[in-house]
């Protein structure tokens, strides 16, 4: 795909070092060929460091790794497994006197085989959470931790896993990896480099940003959004789809928040990607130490079966994502919103700003093809004005509101940037017809009209069927904003917050 657009990834260079130099091209990037050796440098106007835990983008940009240490030692084995535990093909949480584990069920292999991941606490007694108070503290946690981890052997993996899982049997048929780790959660301090104009430059993403525990590819798939975060944001910078402000304004989507639109990225209470880090290492501080905690409740000094059930639903959220808010800023309108169900649980799919959309299951009129609504919004870099439709869809109100959609409101913006999706509540697409609606809605966006035949998607975004709503998808699926229809017209609203990121019909196209 990369290649489709005349780019190339090349393999075996290694990143040396970088300069903010000025200009067009304002930063310099020092690279070698791991093979020959030969030294080279680019010009360009972002750098993004995604590489890793030990980045070499954040050791220069004079990021610091902060946080915390725990003595818990886990070991974690991908195997083939024979077992009568009934629930070896769950997600699931076991919990006995010898230890916990944690039971991943992963991909079928040769011979019709499942492969199990297995995390497994290896240590009983454990010492309290400590602070890495300096680099000198850090290095001796570090060199302490190597020292127990190197005690650890696959045996004594499968042996622990054996006795917690007792009176079931458990026969390790094969072993495809295993490891030991200790669990650390730290956040970067920062995570921009801005230039001497005060535009953000040099980024860190991912691992780079923050490490935990690596139970449930929770960190993973934080990082994933956290990359989709920052490229779309990227990518309508370079394209001149940003708006421009009085300030940077990559800093205006990196950053939102501030008055007037921007923000320094290291004030952690406004920027969405360090927020959400350190929400996710919040979260699996208190999970690692639960985790390893004894059931009983607290009489026995230990958690009672409610309290981890809280903890473990938590931490679905942060592995689906769906789990995850951004708070207020220019890129999210928090409001009231009279057509949602305000008791429901958003986790399971309330229209809310800030989270991503929970996917349903749909009917696209124009052939009355079964489709999941994330298949009908493709991952394309354009914003989606989602309109949920009420059951009065043919009052001559709604049919305005839905020609102002159509036909309007897309044309204010570059060509292609901003598209409408419609959903109506019938429970048969024989109910509607195209003369229903205004010719705009089948002949420009044809596909993009879908029937709610089941009657989920109301009921999971939490939708009055009486009044409908309009919403705002961002280009990394996120819920930009939620309103009452009144909002979707001319100057409301929905305008109001399109107008505020992007730019207008004036500007080319890249894309």
């Amino acid at each position: 795909r990369w290649n489709k657009y005349g780019n190339e990834v090349e393999r075996g260079v290694e990143f040396e070092r970088f300069e903010i130099v000025g200009g067009e091209w304002p930063v310099k990037v020092y690279l070698r060929y791991t093979v020959t050796g030969r030294r080279f440098e680019v010009f360009t106007k972002f750098l993004v460091g995604a590489d890793g835990a030990h980045s070499k983008v954040r050791e220069q940009m004079g990021a610091k790794l902060q946080g915390e240490s725990t003595d818990y030692i886990w070991g974690v084995v991908d195997a083939v497994l024979k077992t009568n535990f009934p629930d070896i093909r769950k997600r699931c949480a076991i919990h006995s006197n010898a230890a916990s584990i944690m039971a991943i069920p992963r991909e079928m292999i040769e011979n019709q085989q499942y492969m199990t991941r297995l995390y497994t606490q290896l240590e009983e007694s454990v010492d309290a959470t400590s602070a890495v108070a300096s680099a000198a503290d850090e290095a001796e946690a570090k060199a302490r931790a190597r020292e127990r981890r190197k005690r650890v052997t696959l045996p004594r993996i499968l042996d622990q896993v054996k006795r917690t899982m007792e009176p079931y049997n458990v026969e390790v048929l094969k072993v495809d990896w295993w490891a030991a780790y200790q669990i650390g959660q730290r956040v970067a301090t920062r995570f921009t480099l801005q230039d001497s104009e005060g535009t953000d430059r040099v980024f860190i993403m991912g691992d780079a940003c923050h490490t935990h525990s690596p139970k449930a590819g929770q960190g993973m798939n934080v990082s994933m959004m956290d990359g989709y975060n920052l490229a779309w944001k990227l990518a309508y910078e370079l394209l001149g789809l940003a708006p421009k402000a009085r300030s940077s304004r990559l800093m205006r989507y990196t950053c939102p928040g501030h008055p007037l639109g921007t923000i320094v990225d290291n004030t952690p209470t406004q920027s969405e990607r360090k927020d959400i880090a350190q929400q996710l290492i919040d979260f699996d501080n208190a999970f690692a130490s639960k985790f390893s905690q004894k059931m009983g409740g607290p009489e026995e000094g230990g958690l009672t079966h409610e309290e981890f059930f809280d903890i473990f639903h938590t931490g679905g959220g942060f592995t689906s994502g769906c789990g995850i808010e951004y708070q207020q800023s220019n890129l999210v309108k928090k409001n009231p919103v009279k057509a949602l169900t305000t008791t429901l649980n958003p986790d399971f799919g309330l229209l809310r700003a800030g989270r991503r959309l929970i996917n349903v299951p749909l009917r696209r009129f124009s052939d009355d093809a079964p489709c999941e609504f994330h298949d009908a919004l493709p991952s394309n870099g354009h914003h989606a004005v989602l309109v949920i439709l009420p059951q009065d869809f043919k009052s001559l109100k709604i049919q305005r509101k839905i020609s102002y959609l159509t036909t309007t409101l897309p044309q204010k913006f570059v060509q292609g940037i901003v598209e409408p999706y419609v959903i109506h509540p019938l429970k048969s697409n024989d109910d509607v017809e195209w003369s229903d609606f205004p010719k705009a809605l089948k002949e420009y966006w044809e596909w993009n009209f879908l029937g709610d035949v089941s009657g989920q998607a109301y009921e999971t975004f939490g939708v009055s069927k009486e009044a409908g709503v309009v919403a705002v998808l961002r280009p990394d699926g996120v819920v930009g904003g939620v309103w009452d229809l009144q909002e979707l017209a001319p100057k409301g609203e929905v305008e109001r917050w399109l107008s505020a990121n992007l730019t207008s019909s004036g500007t080319r196209s890249v894309l």
